[in-house]
């Protein structure tokens, strides 16, 4: 399998992305020439905007049976999607909302993305200056990098139109269960886990623990680091029970030259950090000591 190198060139990929979508023969019918395996979407939770409150939106990327896109480390190989807003003055944007993802692996490379489909959310912050009656053009340019056996670009400019409305926004039915299910997938933060991260030799130790009483075993568990570079992500990562807690071991990467103050990342597992086994993605952003 084939993947995009993360030291390939960006405009290598957005030209190639430019060539995919026609746009270097203006006199040429663009729809049909090429068949790209992804498509993008960009959907709000709510039907109306409220002046001075937030809204939630999302790029959905929808990939074609055997593509995948990337998460925001993407591994050893890829590119993460980017959003750029072009938001009305006084809008602003927080940073994509990542749920956890998904590990696709070669004989010789780890990558971390997603596929099938993925909802990004982003908060957007309306200005308490907002008319209403008035009608609001949220615009975002997507990029990503889908691969399979190949890599292909995309690139999609999406719009949605929402009137400014003084009452409490109503719900958009057609898309609730999807954020739902998304903030499910997202990395919290539970005060009912402790966790400590130490650099011994050349090993990465993560120490979870149980604040609370929680018998459930961890059949698997896996560390996805945001930082890039810091761990070899083709090396099987070692889980140990510890007590009523978990040791994870992760092999340092060798071309990790400084080593950072914290760690941060997401610890994995299908079975579930909170009492109702349903938030599997637990935060981690702790210190990192030097043993």
């Amino acid at each position: 399998m084939f993947e995009m190198n993360k030291n390939v060139s960006l405009l290598s990929v957005v030209g190639l992305c430019l060539f995919l979508n026609g746009s270097l023969s203006p006199g040429l019918p663009t729809e049909n020439i090429f068949q790209l395996p992804v498509k993008a979407q960009l959907i709000s939770e709510l039907k109306s905007i409220k002046p001075g409150t937030k809204l939630c939106v999302a790029v959905r990327l929808k990939m074609d049976e055997g593509w995948h896109t990337y998460w925001k480390n993407p591994g050893d190989s890829g590119l993460p999607t980017s959003i750029e807003w072009t938001l009305p003055e006084g809008f602003v944007a927080d940073d994509i909302q990542w749920p956890f993802p998904q590990l696709f692996k070669t004989s010789e490379r780890v990558s971390y993305g997603y596929e099938d489909e993925v909802f990004l959310l982003t908060d957007l912050h309306a200005p308490s200056v907002l008319k209403s009656g008035t009608i609001v053009r949220l615009s975002a340019s997507v990029d990503w990098l889908a691969c399979k056996e190949e890599c292909v670009p995309g690139l999609s400019e999406l719009a949605i139109e929402l009137p400014v409305k003084e009452q409490i926004p109503e719900p958009d039915a057609r898309w609730a269960e999807n954020f739902a299910n998304t903030r499910k997938n997202l990395p919290a933060n539970l005060t009912q886990w402790k966790i400590a991260a130490a650099l011994v030799k050349d090993k990465i130790i993560i120490q979870v623990f149980p604040t609370i009483s929680f018998d459930r075993k961890m059949a698997h568990i896996v560390f996805f680091p945001e930082q890039e570079r810091l761990v070899e992500y083709s090396r099987p990562q070692g889980v140990q029970k510890v007590g009523n807690g978990y040791s994870i071991e992760i092999q340092r990467s060798k071309t990790a030259a400084k080593i950072p103050p914290r760690l941060i990342g997401v610890l994995y597992t299908p079975q579930g950090w909170d009492s109702l086994a349903e938030l599997r993605a637990l935060r981690v952003d702790v210190p990192l000591h030097n043993n």
